[in-house]
């Protein structure tokens, strides 16, 4: 055979199969080819490469080019130096999801744009794709924040508050009735995005009150991440319109569980209540578990204003002193909101469950409840604990219930982390202000066993849920949480040996039954919380996906979120998927085709908001807490080492969950290098070593809101008890 014919049957066998992939042994076996011919066949192969009709992918995988050129789409993240792409769909199961971008090669993109790309390679001997954007689609970014400078009378820049963004906004017209100084805080609408080396152009949409203003740090924040508090007035007209319907209209095709004793458990100050609980016992001993959702996607209706707004939103933020809704106040805690002896709509899980936590049976349908009871994590702590008579009293009436959803908690706690479920949750520092929005305290909030009599009935929920629509055979939004790499996961192992965790150096790999294990030890460790934070940050992101990969950290294999509708886009989307597979047992191949075509996008894009959320919220109470720090200078304060780095080491004091720097420099009697193999500060010349758990003595030095930076200075260490 010439050399011409073996390769127009290699191109044959690849473009027989054009969404496909193969290794050189699949190849020669497919041309039923004997190992002689397997040298032969590789050269082809090369050669085919180097004349770009071939491509070849990572781990030694070769497809067509057309994969290459193949125009993909994906949203793109920006983080410091460094990018990325998630894409809508791939190619190829060799591809993955997510794809790193040199900052070169983003094509004027910024965070969150909707891009084209093309796959590429780092360098001939590294195969692994990366990313080129080609252009961007549509822009995630409509407005930003930034400090204004005059440039003419009625002209100026605007320097952007987000440093991810590298370019100025030239304002080449400030309206008449606009009064802007020099330094103000503005918005500014982005009009024309312009070529990579030129300012972008905008104008002043508005000029933020004064900064010393109390609460005006976190607007300026939520504004700066591009969200728009206020919903746009089509969008209000829309729930005016919802709002002068029966508020169920569709009785007739709903079950009435108005009779069955449900409850809702919330924190204190909440306002909307997307979830109801209810149980009995059953004669046969099993266990009969209802979850009540609120049944937004009924109000909700697709390609409506709303419906638009809520996706584009993905989800509600809470930046430490404010709510930033999915939904208007009239849907979220009103028509939608599960308030106490109110008829409402919703979608009833309903899963009787044996005495070692496994579901035997499960229905599902919309329904029509009455909630019973507004209880509060306090409250039911309370009867946990049988230390309130009072509330005891209060709830007489489903003292029975609660006890029952007690004693199932147990069992499926028991159940889940035998199954591997890593427990990870670091508490959460909460801001407490006086009547004039000052803040007078940081606390650490307590995670109590009542939060868990919520969270393992929802997480049963999501995951029936989740099971019910994909033997239905529908495509469906999954909550995905894949495995950490074996690489990134070995980085811990001198963290923890400097936490005082014994690693058997024979079994070095962490895998989850083994994390599990370190985990429990880290109960009895007093820097515990230092070791659960670490491996939360070698673990990979939980995201929304429209190919199920399991959730890794909650050990289940089918996982969606179906339980908060009020504040989550996917939830709604779940909603309208379940309906339709109750509605029908074989969906129709064009239902099922218009999901494929949208949820990959619909994934990708609420996993992107619920980052935005985050960022948010954690950017929100990082600014208020160096606002209290701000009034400890000069104070001294004890505290662990949480991180070490090659400028210095982290330190997270004691009374506060605040963490700020000790810098390398300020170290006293000695020169200091990073060991990053050991994680640790040691000094040259008296071999001082500073590492994770260490205790210390600090001081506040320096408070830097501006750039989100505390320093400390160390005063001693604390020798070890």
């Amino acid at each position: 055979m010439s050399s011409r014919q073996l390769e127009d049957r290699i191109l044959g066998l690849l473009k027989s199969k054009p969404r496909h992939t193969f290794r050189l042994v699949h190849i020669v076996r497919e041309l039923e080819a004997g190992q002689k011919q397997r040298r032969q066949i590789s050269r082809a192969l090369q050669k085919l490469v180097r004349e770009g009709k071939v491509r070849l992918f990572r781990n030694k995988h070769y497809g067509l080019a057309q994969a290459k050129e193949e125009e993909l789409q994906g949203i793109l993240a920006i983080s410091g130096r460094s990018a990325r792409v998630t894409l809508l769909s791939r190619p190829s199961p060799d591809i993955p999801t997510v794809l790193p971008v040199k900052r070169s090669d983003i094509a004027g993109a910024m965070h969150g744009d909707k891009v084209a790309i093309r796959l590429s390679t780092k360098s001939r001997r590294t195969p692994e794709p990366i990313a080129v954007v080609t252009r961007v689609l549509e822009r995630a970014r409509k407005t930003l924040v930034g400090r204004f400078q005059f440039s003419a009378p009625r002209q100026g820049f605007v320097i952007p508050r987000d440093t991810r963004i590298k370019r100025p906004v030239l304002i080449p017209q400030i309206p008449p009735r606009t009064k802007v100084n020099n330094n103000d805080w503005v918005v500014v609408k982005i009009v024309d995005y312009t070529q990579e080396s030129e300012p972008l152009i905008g104008k002043i949409k508005e000029v933020i009150s004064p900064k010393d203003k109390p609460g005006i740090d976190i607007y300026i924040i939520i504004r700066d991440y591009g969200v728009e508090p206020k919903f746009p007035r089509r969008v209000l007209r829309e729930v005016r319109a919802i709002a002068e319907k029966p508020l169920i209209s569709d009785a007739k095709q709903r079950r009435d569980l108005r009779n069955v004793t449900t409850f809702t458990i919330d924190p204190s100050t909440a306002k909307d209540f997307d979830d109801a609980i209810s149980i009995e016992h059953l004669p046969n001993g099993l266990f009969r578990l209802g979850v009540h959702i609120a049944d937004v996607s009924h109000y909700v209706q697709p390609d409506t204003a709303l419906d638009k707004e809520a996706r584009d939103r993905g989800t509600s933020i809470y930046p430490i002193d404010r709510v930033v809704p999915m939904l208007p106040e009239q849907l979220s805690n009103n028509i939608c909101s599960l308030r106490p002896d109110e008829d409402r709509s919703a979608f009833s899980v309903i899963m009787d469950i044996d005495t070692d936590g496994e579901v035997v049976r499960t229905k599902t349908f919309p329904s029509i409840i009455r909630s019973r009871y507004r209880m509060t994590y306090e409250e039911v702590e309370a009867l946990y604990n049988g230390s309130d008579h009072w509330t005891t009293a209060k709830y007489a009436d489903i003292i029975k219930e609660i006890a029952l959803l007690f004693e199932l908690t147990r069992i499926l706690i028991h159940r889940r982390d035998s199954q591997g479920r890593l427990d990870l949750d670091i508490p959460e520092g909460e801001i407490i202000f006086n009547s004039a929005g000052e803040v007078i305290d940081i606390r650490r909030r307590a995670r109590l066993f009542s939060h868990r009599t919520v969270e393992e009935a929802m997480l049963l929920a999501n995951e029936t849920v989740a099971r019910f629509i994909t033997e239905r055979g529908l495509p469906c939004i999954y909550r995905i949480h894949e495995p950490p790499d074996k690489e990134k996961l070995d980085t811990l192992l001198p963290a923890l040996v400097s936490l005082g965790i014994d690693i058997d150096p024979r079994k070095r790999y962490l895998s989850s039954r083994r994390l599990q294990r370190i985990l429990a030890k880290a109960e009895s460790i007093q820097q515990g919380w230092i070791l659960r934070r670490l491996i939360l940050r070698a673990m990979k992101r939980a995201v929304y996906s429209a190919e199920n990969k399991g959730h890794f950290g909650i050990a289940t294999e089918c996982y969606t979120h179906f339980t908060s509708p009020i504040r989550r886009y996917p939830d709604v989307m779940v909603h309208r998927i379940l309906r339709e597979a109750i509605k029908r047992k074989h969906p129709s191949p064009e239902i099922i085709a218009r999901l494929e075509r949208e949820l990959p996008e619909i994934a990708a894009i609420s996993s992107e908001r619920e980052q935005r959320a985050e960022n948010i919220e954690r950017e929100a109470f990082l600014v208020k807490s160096l606002e209290f720090m701000k009034h400890q200078i000069g104070e001294e304060f004890e505290g662990s080492i949480s991180g070490v780095s090659p400028w210095g080491f982290y330190v997270e004091i004691d009374l506060y969950p605040v963490e700020g720097m000790v810098s390398r420099r300020t170290l006293p009697d000695d020169v200091y290098r990073y060991i990053e193999e050991e994680q640790i500060l040691q000094g040259l010349r008296r071999r001082k070593k500073f590492k994770l758990g260490d205790r210390v003595l600090v001081m506040v030095e320096r408070v830097d809101i501006e750039r989100r930076h505390l320093d400390f200075r160390l005063l001693a260490t604390i020798p070890a008890h």
